[in-house]
């Protein structure tokens, strides 16, 4: 299989502290082949058929991940990201390293489109990642709660990940096993003080708790951190294939809901892996294990509560960076194209009458084709130049988080050279200001946050 073109990314040094590494010495074993037991009936003879469906796959994406700049020792040459659709519900995903003694697959896992997407989930914690350095699981906060899932695309995203940070998640189980609710009724001792003042009942006798309608996502000792031991009520329910192994789509209440979280999570229950005779039901409340696993739709979704609603003296609109607004997608547009050294994507953000100027130049660009040339041109020297010239691009802002600029540097990723102003009109590009002078790059608020990823996030 030949692997094209790899998109070269650089660390975030804001995620470094939220980065927890798996000791090489003594790697965990995390069972990837475990999450296909509910898939397929016959594993051994599924799944190297399901290996040879790489030769087909379409290629996501290829990346070159840097070495740890703190420990040059941990590095890793390339990732390939394959994708092997099944149907418009699910795809197997491949996790391929390349690296001096060739490709080998790292891991493979069947991916659901569908899942409960997360408003507001914050990171205090860590991202723990494996020995490999390929693949990771995500430790995060949920409100009052913490929950860790596999990233089924950490490597297109561990550059956004940074403690205490605001990001939007999707995220969905695979069930091991599942079943109707059969816990019955706990009888609790109430001559114990502090049980008593639980219940807020008289310390005499028992209590009878009913757990036949009980929510319950807790974490299963003994397993890999991503595994969990769930109940609730199934409040929705759609009949799907996944792979061949047909199922349900189950929305189940697992949780109360909460300002981060309305307690509601997706999860597969294939045929194979629901142990009662006759199919779940919208009402039943049910309880089973699963598999949690999740990728990142976009970072930095909450607005910054510090963003003015005011005009800026250059005359320059004034936006919230943490939404996905037109006009800064035409900033992470423009960043993205030196950070990925590759100007295709960039045409359809030019107006067809824009003007690009430098302080450095006395002249002005003007006209799609001519902004476009320019910048094809640019990109090529930069690319050619052997890594001479590399050029850094991140997300930043001028005076108030609510004047979004892209900062720029060169051959140093803190050598900040110059600030990208724009004009925009209905996500098109009207005027392009490369600032040398006024505003100075000093003056900029970097973000660390280097757009890489063809998408309508970042």
């Amino acid at each position: 299989m030949n692997i094209p073109y790899t998109t070269q990314l650089e660390w975030n040094k804001a995620s470094l502290t939220a980065f927890e590494f798996e000791d090489d010495e003594e790697p965990k074993n995390h069972f990837m082949g475990s999450h296909w037991d509910s898939i397929l009936e016959n594993f051994d003879d599924s799944i190297g058929k399901i290996i040879q469906k790489m030769e087909t796959s379409a290629i996501r994406e290829s990346l070159e991940l840097p070495s740890f700049n703190f420990n040059p020792s941990v590095s890793i040459s390339k990732i390939v990201y394959l994708d092997y659709k099944m149907n418009d519900d699910s795809q197997v995903n491949y996790v391929i390293s390349t690296g001096e003694e060739g490709a080998s697959l790292a891991s493979m896992f069947p991916k659901i489109n569908d899942g409960t997407i997360i408003k507001e989930t914050l990171f205090p914690n860590s991202v723990y990642i494996w020995s490999a350095k390929n693949e990771a699981q995500i430790n995060c906060n949920l409100g009052n709660a913490s929950i860790a899932f596999y990233d089924t695309n950490f490597a297109n995203n561990y550059m956004y990940y940074a403690t205490g940070c605001t990001y939007l998640f999707k995220l969905r189980g695979l069930s091991y096993g599942a079943k109707r609710n059969d816990m019955g009724e706990l009888e609790i001792d109430m001559t114990d003080s502090n049980r008593a003042f639980l219940f807020s009942d008289e310390m005499s006798g028992s209590k009878k708790v009913d757990l036949s309608r009980m929510k319950m996502l807790i974490p299963i000792d003994e397993w890999d951190i991503d595994d969990y031991k769930y109940a609730g009520e199934i409040i929705e329910l759609n009949e799907i294939n996944i792979l061949g192994m047909n199922g349900w789509m189950c929305n189940v209440s697992v949780a109360t809901e909460t300002d981060f979280f309305d307690g509601n999570l997706k999860i597969f229950i294939s045929t194979l892996a629901w142990k009662d005779e006759t199919p779940p039901e919208i009402g039943d409340y049910i309880q089973g294990s699963m598999w949690l696993h999740g990728e990142m739709i976009s970072p930095f979704v909450e607005k910054n509560k510090q963003v003015q609603e005011q005009e800026t003296k250059d005359d320059y609109p004034v936006y919230d960076l943490y939404t996905q607004d037109p006009h800064q997608m035409c900033l992470d547009a423009y960043a993205r194209m030196y950070n990925r050294l590759d100007a295709s994507g960039f045409e359809p953000y030019l107006d067809e009458n824009v003007i690009y100027s430098s302080q450095n130049v006395l002249e002005s660009l003007e006209g799609k084709e001519n902004v476009l040339n320019y910048f094809i041109g640019k990109v090529k020297t930069i690319k050619n130049s052997g890594g001479e010239y590399k050029v850094f691009a991140q997300r930043a802002y001028i005076g108030t988080p609510g004047n979004p600029c892209v900062l720029m540097a060169q051959q140093d990723i803190e050598n900040n050279l110059g600030v990208i102003l724009m004009k925009t009109h209905n996500g098109k590009i009207n005027k392009i200001d490369m600032c040398s002078v006024s505003p100075n790059p000093k003056e900029a608020t970097p973000l660390n946050i280097y757009p890489i990823n063809d998408s309508n996030t970042i």
